[in-house]
């Protein structure tokens, strides 16, 4: 290895590191948007993150008098689990598109400097 292959280790180092760096703010940005989801009726509506937490609960119209608590808590259960399955697979399907072209430029350059 070359004093000049070494400088180039380093630039490459520090972009890729920026990278992946901007990628875990992302990340975290994405983790906070929220995601709803509303029971077959609309009764019951639920926001919640990408990292599951409950942001918003509302029951609407009566509800209370519509089911009794263990109905209502079984559909209130189904709702929050809806919304957080459906937040998780958004926010993985955003993930994946962040994929930093610097991470892949620092794999190429590391295998030609290693290659020669």
């Amino acid at each position: 290895m070359t004093e000049l292959d070494a400088e180039r280790i380093e630039a490459v180092s520090r972009a890729t590191i920026a990278a992946v760096d901007g990628l875990a703010a992302e990340a975290g940005r994405l983790g906070a948007v929220e995601t709803e989801a509303s029971s077959p009726d609309r009764r019951v509506r639920v926001k919640v993150t990408a990292t599951g937490d409950i942001t918003e609960l509302r029951l609407l119209d009566n509800v209370l008098r519509r089911y009794d608590t263990n109905a209502l808590g079984e559909l209130v259960t189904r709702t929050i689990r809806e919304a957080q399955r459906k937040a998780r697979e958004t926010y993985e399907r955003e993930l994946a598109r962040l994929d930093p072209p610097e991470v892949a430029r620092a794999d190429e350059e590391l295998k030609r400097i290693w290659r020669d």
